[in-house]
């Protein structure tokens, strides 16, 4: 069912998407208890006592098997199970049980040219596997840039090709005492690219851009990309190791559902999954095979994965009464910070808050995929005034306690790629005023309550009312957003409806509302990467019929110097001159044309018993138990 919200006059704003969580609230009322100590036992003359952990999850993995597309629950419990292979942590990458990330700089990858012939596989022009034959646009050795893109005529010719080599550590062994070699590896990339393993895009598209994936020895693997890959993450470009001795009999599809991949994955993390009882936990056990073993880790004997609601209140009341030691970010906990701040002034609980690079925004159609939606938001002028008569800053300080940030484009301002000198939009009618009488969005009445009118605007019929009509899935947060933006908008004169419907709104088909383009502005949130995400806006991105409507630029923006600084980005060496300036470039295009308008970087949210240690959320970490093999609890 959707409702719509109005606010005064029927006028008001929408947005925000379905992916992220809720407002803040006020006291609850919890009468606070001491926590129970799970992690302590009655003390033994001779044996020593086992140690627990209890973790509460607001949902339950659908699967837990690499490439089964599990979400965040499953990336969590994960945790467990793998360490690594590498960490994504504020914005740099740690290799885990290699030894290095091959680079350039310190010998593990090499750029060469190499000589290619008619009918050879090549990454051409376009940034896509392709056979060179003639008429195929390619970059001759040397080429960085579209100024000296050849057109093959036959023959042989020099095209440049990376190469990293990745050495393992030694003696790593899987949780059921076999060894983990790169074979195992090797394995991964194997399965990945069947046609029947449903591997995420971003992988998809390395392995296009691969040209072999090679054991070198038990502990060395070698990736070479197709000539012309300069692939900006090639230091990553490390399989995740699966169990070719315990899987290796199974084909791809049956791995999808075979117990022992999807529920019970080995691994070579700090714990072992002992059993998992739907909807209730997932049990796991020490690993006596992980390799920091001699480090004392992990700290816990055991630990209870626990499926609860995700609601925040309750949550946040489990933690208290001892039910939960831990209450990850699965739990929709955005909407109690008021109350998590409160218990955590009384060392009632240990709160740990970050921003991620996930991002909520507001959408403009420009492409309308049907003659009802209006197109006046295409004028770039229409959308500059709008954003700056939304006050984000209000919404970071009252729904969010003052723990986010108002991103200016699609990177949050603490990535080293932000590009700070673009155009910014603070609240200010006063200058969003101006703007929109110079467009023909009149205040007639001299009444900022009610909505300005057209008169004169460009295919716009006169005495057409200002009113931005938005499509969200309903959060508590959102709704608390709405408040706050709606009012801030009624101070400019545009009104502001917010139409709250389901997650279906993101069907990628002909009908959906996002996606087939039916929408005239949406709120929703993405979550972007260390990678910086420019390709979101591309023309490619663009959903049609040709993709299946799956591509995440429903905003239908299109601009050729933004496409191809963001092109020129990601085919440049990370950290080089090339790749740094045209992701500049791409924000500052961005941010002129503002197809899409970030409001505020979602707040990533973790809660724990007082005494507990090592609780730390991180902006890019995969969960927010990235280091759970080190977490402890100081209580006796």
């Amino acid at each position: 069912m959707k409702k719509t919200t109005r606010f005064t006059n029927l006028f008001w704003l929408i947005l925000l998407p379905a992916l992220f969580l809720a407002g803040c609230q006020g006291s609850s009322g919890i009468t606070l208890e001491p926590p129970t100590a799970s992690a302590a036992m009655t003390p033994s003359a001779t044996v020593p006592p086992e140690r627990s952990l209890t973790i509460c999850m607001g949902e339950e993995p659908k699967s837990l098997y690499l490439y089964g597309g599990g979400g965040l629950a499953a990336r969590t419990v994960l945790e467990a199970v793998y360490d690594g292979p590498i960490d994504s942590t504020n914005y740099t990458y740690t290799p885990v049980i290699l030894e290095d990330l091959p680079t350039i700089e310190n010998g593990g990858a090499v750029l060469k040219a190499v000589s290619v012939k008619q009918g050879d596989e090549i990454y051409d022009d376009f940034g896509a596997a392709a056979l060179l034959v003639p008429g195929v646009k390619y970059r001759p050795s040397g080429c960085t840039d579209p100024t000296c893109v050849a057109t093959y005529t036959g023959g042989a010719v020099m095209m440049d090709q990376l190469e990293a080599t990745f050495r393992m550590l030694p003696d790593l062994q899987w949780s059921d005492g076999e060894a983990l070699t790169a074979d195992d590896s090797v394995y991964s990339f194997e399965v990945s690219t069947s046609a029947e393993t449903p591997a995420p895009p971003g992988m998809k598209r390395a392995i296009l851009g691969t040209q072999s994936y090679v054991k070198v020895d038990d502990h060395t693997v070698r990736w070479t990309g197709l000539p012309g890959n300069i692939d900006p993450a090639y230091s990553r470009r490390f399989w995740s190791p699966l169990p070719r001795h315990t899987w290796g009999k199974m084909t791809p599809a049956e791995l999808l559902t075979a117990e022992s991949s999807s529920r019970t994955p080995i691994g070579w993390g700090p714990y072992v999954i002992e059993s998992w009882n739907s909807a209730v936990e997932i049990i796991l056990k020490k690993n006596p095979f992980y390799f920091r073993a001699g480090e004392g880790l992990p700290n816990f004997d055991e630990v209870h994965i626990r499926f609860i609601t995700d609601e925040g209140r309750l949550g946040v009341s489990a933690l208290i009464t001892g039910e939960c030691d831990v209450v990850d970010q699965t739990v929709r906990l955005d909407d109690q910070i008021v109350e998590i701040l409160n218990l955590q002034k009384q060392n009632a609980i240990q709160a740990s808050f970050t921003t991620g690079t996930a991002w909520e925004h507001l959408d403009f159609n420009l492409k309308p995929a049907s003659a009802a939606v209006p197109v006046y938001y295409q004028d770039v002028r229409l959308r500059q005034a709008v954003a700056m008569c939304l006050d984000r800053e209000k919404v970071v300080a009252d729904a969010l306690a003052g723990l986010s940030a108002v991103p200016d484009t699609y990177l949050p301002p603490q990535h080293p790629l932000y590009n700070k000198d673009i155009a910014q939009y603070s609240f200010d009618p006063e200058r969003a005023g101006v703007l929109l009488d110079q467009i023909g969005w009149r205040d007639s009445d001299s009444n900022p309550a009610t909505p300005r009118t057209a008169a004169g605007v460009t295919g716009v019929k006169d005495g057409t009312l200002l009113i931005i009509n938005s499509a969200m899935v309903y959060t508590e947060l959102r709704q608390t957003v709405v408040g706050i933006l709606g009012s801030s908008l009624m101070e400019c004169g545009i009104g502001y409806v917010a139409e709250y419907g389901d997650n279906s709104m993101f069907v990628a088909n002909v009908d959906g509302i996002l996606f087939g383009r039916l929408f005239e502005t949406a709120e929703f949130g993405w979550i972007a990467g260390v990678e910086p995400s420019c390709d979101l806006y591309t023309t490619a991105e663009i959903p049609t019929v040709d993709n299946g409507y799956a591509g995440t630029n429903p905003t239908g923006f299109s601009n050729a110097e933004y496409d191809k600084a963001c092109d020129l980005a990601h085919r440049a060496l990370q950290g080089s001159p090339a790749y740094i300036q045209n992701h500049y470039l791409a924000q500052r295009i961005f941010a002129e044309n503002l197809p899409s308008i970030p409001l505020y970087l979602t707040v990533k949210v973790a809660i724990a018993r007082a005494d507990l240690t090592g609780l730390r959320m991180d902006p890019t970490a995969a969960s927010g138990l990235w280091n759970l093999e080190s977490i402890d609890i100081t209580a006796p």
